[in-house]
This record gives structure tokens, C-alpha cells and sequence, in this order.
């Protein structure tokens, strides 16, 4: 046995021990598919969150390793001399196996897509030799009987700690039987997305992992978010009894939230949940709100989208954890403004309100409370907001701390980048999105006159920018961080491309496509 495959043996017995892979990674040399550079920069990112200058430059660093990468081949590559790994990688090919349908976790396969699990049956062995730690799988389109039987049966899913069921349909007892089986006994996190049940999705209820699950996603296509009753009481029974007693985080996407839901349910028992996720409920907002009334003792993380209607009162006093707020879709009065800004805790960090029809006076009254001296990410884009809402936030003293800062799509104008470049704000952000804000050459120029050594992702899409600027933007010498610059849209390029990947590199030019892991 050679030192590298000790060092992975100790490893699989230590899988939460990041000095062994971080030992790893030492071993590894650079020309080695860059797995050692990928190990570190994911040991680094556990500890980070988007409220942390480092996440940025880091996140699209790995963004640009593992892009268009085989996450088999990239773990172990199939030009190694490590016998084992060639052997099982020969192995998979040999059985038609896509082995490209993964990702990458400090240097293991965490995931695997299944589109094939028959194939994948007839070669688990291997793929165990050659992802050792995977911990989630993918099931897509699972429709029959026959594969169903060979699901139940798998042992390479024994240690999966995640399930995902994509676009399946689960005939009669087939989800309590895979469920109920001894490989699933590991499972804590089941992902249902657009699957139908012929049992209703509630025979989840029945199973011996319901005491256990402590993330539960459910997604319905638009068909099904039309109404079907049997999801409903599902919905309606998911606190009754302590039936989900270990779940942390709920996420309900398109599945027709209603008053009556929100009242059968007993949301009394939900005081355990750490993260809820509302996508378009079909709700009130009278009944949002009230719902927001029950105690959240423990939540962390509220998301609320695609809410139709003006909400007139946030009160978020019951969630006295809240660090993250994400609201998209409600119009957004002065006074809803002014009652969340006094309802938030002072541990809030991330706020996203977008597309809430948001004017430069309702955030006045939001700006006024100091409750956001915590503030670390502010998402503002979609909305209304035009230059005085800029000047607003740059005067906002308690804004000061502030690492990402999202204006994009709002009809801002150069008057808004004029009082962001005399603003302290401005020079504290690792990451700074103003796409389509109308900022003219005179705005670029403010904007990279004003930013400091720290930044790392800039977005100036769309904003009318031309050449005359560009002379600016080439001599922003003290961008000593950029991983990321966006141009798009303003025809800055052409014979000037070649001088900004001498200045920038390229792949901090063409990065472009970063922008969609935000």
C-alpha cells in the first residue's frame, strides 16, 4: 500500500477530519487536476458564508477549477498510478455508467445523478472504490416497477445521508418500501421534485424515517400546484403528532399554501425549525403574516417568494435568531418597511428584498433603524429605487459593514454613483452588483475610483458603457482581489479585450458566468 492510499484510507475512517485532507492535498502535485488547490479552498469555504469578504474570491476560484471538470477523473485521474482507482474507473465505463454526473467535496465524490439504475447496480462496487464518501444520490424519472426493486436493493446507498427524487412517480407502497429498507437507514435529507404519488406524498408520514428527516424539500410542477388533496393534508399533518420531531429545515415550493394549510397545520411544534423556505403560497398575505406570529424560536433563515399583493406589516419579533431574510414578490409600503426594520433582530446579516416594487421612500423609513449594524449582504435589485436611494445607503452609517451590496435592475443613474464614491460604504465591499443601473461612462468612472484593494465580483452590465471609460477601468491598480468582472452588454470589447486579460487574466474577464452562483 503506498502513502497516498494510507493517507485515503484514514481518511474514509475520518471523513470530518479536514487535516487529513488537507495532508492530502499536500501530497498532491499542481499538475495534478488541481485537486490539491480544490481541497484547500473547500476545507477553507466550510468555515465561510456569504457574509465573509474571503467567500467571494474563493467560491470563484473553485467555480473556475472544477469547471467542465469530471468529478470522478478529477479525484483520482485516470492517468494515476493508483491501481484501484483505474481498475473501478475501467469498470464504471465498461458498464455504460455516466461518470460525470457528480461533485466534488475536499477532494471525494459527494453526489452522484442517477439516470441509469440498473447500470449503476451492475458496477456499485466500483463506484464505491471510487467514491468511497459519497453521501447523495439523484434518482431522475423512475418510473416503473422493476427499477424500483433494484433501488430497494442497492447497497451503495446505505451511506447516503441524501435522497433526491426528480420528475418520479411512485406507484402504490413503492415509498414507503424504499423508505422502510435497511439502506436507507443513514438518510436524513429527502428532496421530491415535481414526483408524483399515487399514495399521496403523506405515506412519507409512514415510514421509519420520519422521526429522523431534518431537511425536507418538496417542489410541485404547475400542474400539481393547481390543487391535489392529498399533498394538501400532507402539508396540513406535517407538525401533527411530532410526525417530522427531528425536522430543521422546510422548504415548499408551488405547493399551494393556503389559509386552511397554514391552519392546519401545528405550527406550534415548529419552534425546532432552523430554515423555512415559502415559495409562491397561495395564501393571503393577512395569513402570512399571521403565520409569522408563531413561534420561531430557533429559525435562522426565512425565505418568502412569488407573494402576491401589498404586504402592509412585517413583524419578525417571534424569530429572534433571524440572520437571513429573503422577500421577493409582495409591493412593500412605507410603513411595511419601517415595522420590518424595527421587527429584525440585531443578528440580521443577509437581507434580500426583490422584486417588491420598492421606491426610494419606503426604504428611507427601513434605513432608519439601527437594528442593521449587523447588515453584511443587502440584495435590493428589481425594485424601483432610483439615485436617492443610493444616496441613502451611502450615508447609512450602520451600513458601514456591509461585504455585498445588490442595486442591480433599478434605474439608479450616474447622480447614484457620484454619492457611492464619497461614501465609506463603497469601501468595504468584497462584492458590488450594479447591472443595469443606467450608470453612463461618468458613473463607471466614480464607481472605479472608489473601490478598494478588497473587492473581488463587479458587475457593470448593461450600462452603457463605452471606450471612453475604459481607460479607467484598465487602471484600477489597486483590484488586487478581482476574480470577477463583468462587462456585458455595453460593446466596451473588441480591440480593447486583449488589454483587459493582460490586465485582469482571463479568467477574470470572461467570468462572466460566475454571476449565476450568486
Amino acid at each position: 500500500m503506498s502513502a497516498r492510499e494510507e493517507l485515503i484510507g484514514k481518511i474514509i475512517a475520518n471523513p470530518h477530519d479536514d487535516s487529513l485532507r488537507l495532508a492530502l492535498a499536500d501530497q498532491l502535485s499542481p499538475d495534478e487536476n488541481a485537486m490539491g488547490e480544490i481541497i484547500r479552498l473547500q476545507c477553507e469555504l466550510r468555515g465561510l458564508t456569504e457574509q465573509d469578504s474571503g467567500w467571494y474570491w474563493r467560491r470563484f476560484k473553485l467555480a473556475n477549477l472544477l469547471r467542465g471538470s469530471n468529478p470522478f477523473l478529477i479525484a483520482f485521474g485516470e492517468e494515476s498510478n493508483e491501481s484501484v482507482w483505474t481498475a473501478a474507473l475501467h469498470a464504471i465505463k465498461h458498464n455504460g455508467l455516466n461518470v460525470g454526473k457528480g461533485t466534488i467535496e475536499r477532494g471525494f465524490v459527494e453526489s452522484y445523478a442517477v439516470f441509469d439504475v440498473e447500470r449503476l447496480k451492475a458496477c456499485e462496487e466500483a463506484v464505491m472504490s471510487v467514491a468511497p464518501l459519497i453521501r447523495s444520490f439523484e434518482f431522475s424519472d423512475l418510473r416503473n416497477t422493476r427499477q424500483f426493486e433494484v433501488l430497494a436493493g442497492m447497497q451503495c446507498i446505505s451511506q447516503a445521508t441524501r435522497l433526491k427524487f426528480s420528475k418520479c412517480h411512485f406507484w402504490s407502497g413503492e415509498l414507503e418500501r424504499i423508505l422502510n429498507g435497511d439502506n436507507c437507514g443513514s438518510v436524513v435529507s429527502l428532496v421530491f421534485s415535481e414526483c408524483t404519488f399515487d399514495d399521496g406524498i403523506e405515506s412519507l408520514l409512514r415510514t421509519k424515517l420520519a422521526g429522523q428527516i431534518e431537511q425536507l424539500v418538496i417542489t410541485l410542477n404547475r400542474e400539481q400546484a393547481e390543487g391535489l388533496d392529498k399533498e394538501r393534508r400532507f402539508l396540513g399533518s406535517l407538525f401533527t403528532g411530532g410526525s417530522l420531531q427531528s425536522l430543521l429545515s422546510l422548504e415548499l415550493d408551488r405547493c399551494c399554501i393556503t389559509e386552511d394549510l397554514l391552519q392546519m397545520a401545528e405550527w406550534s411544534g415548529c419552534n425546532r425549525l432552523t430554515d423555512i423556505d415559502l415559495g409562491a403560497p397561495a395564501c393571503s398575505v393577512e395569513s402570512l403574516q399571521e403565520f409569522l406570529r408563531n413561534d420561531f424560536s430557533s429559525l435562522e433563515s426565512l425565505h418568502l417568494s412569488r407573494i402576491k399583493g401589498e404586504l402592509h406589516k412585517i413583524d419578525l419579533r417571534s424569530i429572534p435568531k433571524l440572520r437571513l431574510f429573503s422577500l421577493k414578490g409582495p409591493t412593500l409600503s412605507s410603513s411595511s418597511m419601517q415595522t420590518l426594520g424595527e421587527s429584525v433582530a440585531d443578528c440580521l446579516q443577509h437581507l434580500t428584498i426583490s422584486s417588491c416594487e420598492l421606491t426610494s421612500s419606503s426604504l428611507s423609513s427601513f434605513l432608519q433603524c439601527k437594528e442593521l449594524r449587523c447588515m453584511r449582504y443587502l440584495n435590493l435589485q428589481l425594485n424601483e429605487l432610483d439615485c436617492e436611494a443610493a444616496q441613502m445607503i451611502a450615508c447609512t452609517p450602520w451600513l458601514e459593514g456591509l461585504v455585498a451590496l445588490k442595486l442591480s435592475f433599478n434605474e439608479l443613474g450616474q447622480v447614484a454613483a457620484e454619492s457611492l464614491e464619497r461614501s465609506a460604504v463603497i469601501g468595504n465591499l468584497a462584492f458590488l452588483d450594479l447591472a443595469e443601473t443606467k450608470l453612463g461612462d461618468l458613473g463607471a468612472q466614480r464607481i472605479a475610483s472608489a473601490l478598494a484593494s478588497n473587492l473581488q465580483w463587479l458587475n457593470l452590465d448593461t450600462n452603457a458603457i463605452t471606450s471612453n471609460s475604459l481607460a479607467c477601468l484598465l487602471d484600477l491598480r489597486q483590484m488586487t482581489s478581482l476574480v470577477a468582472l463583468r462587462l456585458k452588454g455595453n460593446n466596451v470589447f473588441g480591440d480593447y479585450e486583449s488589454e483587459f486579460i493582460k490586465r485582469f487574466g482571463e479568467s477574470v474577464v470572461n467570468s462572466y458566468w460566475l454571476g449565476y452562483l450568486i
